[in-house]
């Protein structure tokens, strides 16, 4: 019985570690995608950019994990800033579903790293 009590906490102790690498390594990733997605959002409030984006640079999850509530909104100013960009002609529409997909990407790894 003691064995098993020992296995199982040593699986759950992995498990975490297993987490807790997981959401460091997608910093990384996040901080590279975060370049160009800010200047997509550069219309968004800059007050609020600043703060996301100190987040972002410093990499620390718990710094993260605070400014979560203003990603859709970025998001969705960063979505209007390539719509913008198609519409002025300065990228193609091809591009533009290359930018778009990099915020999908960005979300779902940031959404990972604040959970």
């Amino acid at each position: 019985m003691r064995t098993a009590t020992t296995l199982i906490m040593l699986c759950m102790i992995a498990a975490c570690a297993g987490s807790t690498a997981r959401k460091k390594a997608l910093v990384p990733a996040v901080q590279s995608a975060w370049t160009g997605i800010a200047k997509d959002a550069s219309g968004h409030d800059p007050t609020e950019l600043a703060t996301f984006d100190a987040a972002i640079k410093s990499g620390d999850i718990a710094a993260l994990k605070t400014v979560t509530q203003l990603w859709p909104g970025i998001q969705a100013s960063a979505l209007s800033g390539i719509d913008a960009r198609v519409t002025a002609g300065e990228i193609s529409e091809g591009v533009a579903l290359s930018l778009r997909e990099r915020i999908k990407n960005f979300n779902e790894a940031f959404l990972k790293v604040v959970r």
